[in-house]
């Protein structure tokens, strides 16, 4: 300590030479040049000082240079919810033995509430390569960041992007549980800071520990909590925003919301490489709230959210694209919050299907709720659907048409050419003398009603 203290103010001496002379002639360069060495010389120390730290381990037939405090044993354990609770107490009795007066009346085995776990999870994320996300409110994190290639392959030893990518499943479970480990590792370390937060809405708390739990197995104990805890408050915030006033239940909010959610759920889960992964994880969590953990809707509630949130997955897949090496695919890149609102918005405005459950003026074309869902069955999932409220707004389309009139041509005898005025048959498409005639009407999008003459400003 006494050496580095030496270090740190010869190197405080150095800059200050540095300001005082270089005004007057050039050696201040040579200065500058030894002051950059004793940094070097600072960080190397450090640096060293942590790598002592690690240790090299085996991951399933891969030699790590293994930086966290879980064991090798440890990471061989699946992270079922019973054995995190049995990870989590472990950690807390290591902290009790150091006799810690705020664990003298702690005996409970629960794991900690979803607002705690992301709390401790903006503490630790840095530690491993993910991207960054918006949610996780740190100065340093970036919304255009991507996966850390250096990261992983200082830690899985000589590791090319190559071997990222093939191995990205394997990469992807090792940090994972490292994730759950540090996260849980920080809040039993530092009770004080997260055993206030607990979910307020007793109802929501139910349905979030129902559906984390079932999962957490094959998707990650903190990677779903953190995805699922980001996408909730801004798929509803968002929907309030866009649409102040129609409504929640079974309306175009209703279908904004899902998409977004689900969209949202991919876009906020960690995987390296595969985005598959991604998609099928926000369809498990948004499937198993609607079936399991959620409250019981209608049918044709349930199957209208269902249905949207396929549209939200679909539109995540769209958006996303892959970063790559020399043509491997090595991370992700994900849309922006704003690319996903607008590409919603899009389909909600002008691509979104208003089943009339409940003609205006004639009960008789009514559908019953089996009936919606027959209807929500037929169409494609680039369609979102709703069924109560009004119908989306008209929005502008162009008609183009063209003008035969300038064709002119030896086989009519006033001098025009023989073609289908319709189809344009014996003219080219580019031919110079079609002149193209564009009007701008206003249309509805899709609506379906038993009522084959009904009126869709009537729905307005």
């Amino acid at each position: 300590m006494k050496k580095m203290k030496q270090i740190l103010l010869f190197s405080l001496f150095v800059g200050g030479a540095v300001l005082m002379s270089k005004c007057q002639d050039d050696t201040y360069l040579e200065e500058f040049s030894k002051e950059e060495t004793l940094k070097k010389v600072i960080l190397d120390t450090t640096l060293s000082k942590k790598t002592e730290k690690q240790k090299k381990i085996k991951y399933r037939g891969f030699e790590v240079d293994h930086r966290f405090n879980s064991t090798e044993d440890e990471l061989k354990e699946k992270h079922t919810k019973k054995y995190l609770k049995k990870l989590y107490n472990k950690l807390r009795k290591k902290k009790k033995a150091n006799k810690s007066s705020a664990y003298k009346t702690i005996d409970s085995l629960d794991l900690p509430s979803k607002e705690a776990i992301f709390e401790a999870a903006k503490v630790v994320v840095h530690n491993l390569p993910y991207e960054k996300l918006n949610g996780l409110t740190i100065n340093y994190f970036d919304s255009n960041s991507t996966t850390n290639i250096a990261m992983i392959q200082n830690d899985f030893i000589g590791f090319t992007e190559s071997d990222i990518n093939a191995n990205n499943q394997i990469i992807d479970e090792y940090y994972s549980q490292n994730l759950d480990y540090l996260v849980l590792e920080e809040i039993a370390n530092n009770p004080n800071l997260y055993n206030h937060l607990n979910t307020t809405n007793k109802s929501e708390f139910e349905i979030a520990a129902c559906t984390i739990a079932l999962t957490t197995p094959s998707y990650g104990f903190v990677r779903s909590i953190i995805a699922y805890s980001i996408a909730g408050p801004k798929a509803k915030s968002e929907s309030l925003a866009q649409y102040p006033i129609i409504g929640s239940s079974n309306t175009r909010e209703d279908a904004f919301r899902h998409i977004y959610w689900n969209a949202l759920l991919a876009q906020n889960y960690f995987t390296l490489v595969s985005k598959s992964k991604r998609a099928n994880f926000a369809l498990y969590v948004s499937d198993l709230r609607e079936s399991i953990c959620g409250p019981s809707n209608n049918i044709d509630s349930k199957e209208m959210d269902l249905h949207n949130n396929k549209v939200g997955t679909e539109i995540w897949l769209s958006k996303a694209s892959f970063v790559k090496v020399w043509g491997i695919n090595v991370a992700i890149k994900r849309p922006s919050t704003t690319e996903l609102i607008n590409a919603i918005l899009d389909r909600v405005k002008l691509r979104s299907c208003y089943i009339v459950k409940e003609h205006p003026t004639n009960p008789s074309f009514n559908y019953s709720d089996q009936e919606v869902v027959n209807e929500i069955a037929t169409k494609p999932t680039h369609y979102a659907v709703y069924f109560e409220r009004t119908i989306a707004p008209k929005y502008p389309a162009v008609i183009v048409t063209n003008d035969y009139s300038n064709c002119i041509g030896s086989q009519d005898p006033n001098g025009l050419i023989n073609i289908d005025k319709n189809t344009g048959a014996g003219v080219a498409p580019d031919d110079p003398c079609i002149r193209k005639i564009y009007n701008t009407i206003y249309v509805h999008t899709c609506y379906v009603s038993k009522d084959p003459n009904l009126n869709p400003d009537l729905l307005l």
